[in-house]
């Protein structure tokens, strides 16, 4: 049996783990992949907006010049798009998942009964696990 240094249990007075300390230099990748499940998770039911009110809302606001613009994609980048490694599923659970660009972290569901995709979180690296 391996034994997981950079991990300490809190017990109680019968022994029961209540808390754990984690070293974040070791294990900072698992607790990013916990907290952004726990984020994900709690904004479940939040109501949702869609993308394209967001796309409209954010080109009135940021770039009004931008008004009536069109987003494509090149054929050689939606194929690198599709080549992305299938690893980007939020550990431990079942249908969220992330991408992780630079030092920014998008957060999502993907609910398959739906055919819906909920974007949950979007954050840099250093305030999304605060």
């Amino acid at each position: 049996m391996r034994i997981l240094t950079g991990i300490q249990f809190v017990t109680d007075q019968k022994g029961r783990k209540v808390a754990v300390q984690i070293d974040l230099k070791k294990h900072g990748a698992v607790l990013e992949d916990f907290w952004d499940g726990l984020i994900s998770e709690s904004r479940r039911k939040e109501k949702d907006i869609p993308l394209e009110k967001i796309k409209a809302d954010l080109i009135k606001t940021r770039s009004p010049s931008l008004s009536g613009y069109t987003v494509q994609v090149k054929p050689s980048a939606r194929k690198e798009l599709e080549a992305l490694p299938n690893n980007v599923l939020a550990r431990g659970y079942k249908d969220q998942w992330r991408v992780r660009i630079g030092d920014w972290r998008v957060i999502y569901i993907i609910d398959d009964g739906s055919k819906l995709i909920n974007v949950t979180r979007i954050a840099h690296r250093r305030e999304a696990y605060e």
